[in-house]
C-alpha cells in the first residue's frame, strides 16, 4: 500500500500512526484497508498485479 501512496513503507507506517491507525505485521486486512482509505483517501497510483 505504501507504494500506491508513493512513499516508503516506514514513512507510510509513521503516517498511519499519526492518524492513530496501528496495524499488526503482515498482510493488511480488507477492514484495515477501508480504515486507511477513510483517513488518507484513495491512492493516486495503481499497484500492478
Amino acid at each position: 500500500m505504501a507504494l500506491a501512496y508513493g512513499m516508503d513503507r516506514k514513512t507510510f507506517r509513521k503516517k498511519l500512526e499519526y492518524h492513530e491507525i496501528f496495524l499488526p505485521n503482515g498482510l493488511i486486512s480488507p477492514a484495515d484497508q477501508r480504515r486507511i482509505y477513510d483517513k488518507l483517501g484513495m491512492p493516486d497510483k495503481k499497484i500492478p498485479g
